[in-house]
């Protein structure tokens, strides 16, 4: 069965969890300060620069509305792919050790219960 020798670096994992939090923390930060801009935003909407009326600046305008949109819905992907990888991280790791805490209580259990088996057969310790 695949994954019955798999090993998991605790450290490694912390780590990069870490990291994640790093890279989550730099997006909020970007993902605020875009859409809390007086200069970018006002009232949730984009305030484009005022280029004029002839058909160059409209298009300009709306160039820009639709990059800062698009810049705005990738940096929210990020974020949610970064909590998502964190939350996975996060819930791989206390299986991980639930998993070993409970291997480690199931051989000290066994360990107990055959620790009078030499007694039994006569062996001295």
């Amino acid at each position: 069965m695949a994954g019955e020798n798999s090993s998991i670096n605790m450290i490694s994992l912390v780590e990069f969890n870490n990291r994640l939090a790093g890279r989550l923390s730099e997006a909020d930060t970007v993902l605020t300060a875009l859409r809390q801009d007086p200069v970018l935003t006002a009232g949730g909407l984009v305030k484009a620069p005022k280029l004029g009326n002839f058909t160059d600046a409209l298009k300009a305008e709306q160039d820009y509305t639709t990059l800062y949109n698009q810049f705005v819905e990738r940096l929210q992907q990020l974020h949610n792919a970064i909590t998502a990888a964190q939350k996975a991280t996060t819930t791989i790791a206390a299986n991980y050790r639930t998993t070993e805490s409970l291997n480690t209580a199931g051989a000290k259990e066994i360990t107990n219960a055959l620790a009078d088996v030499p007694t039994a057969l006569g062996e001295q310790s």
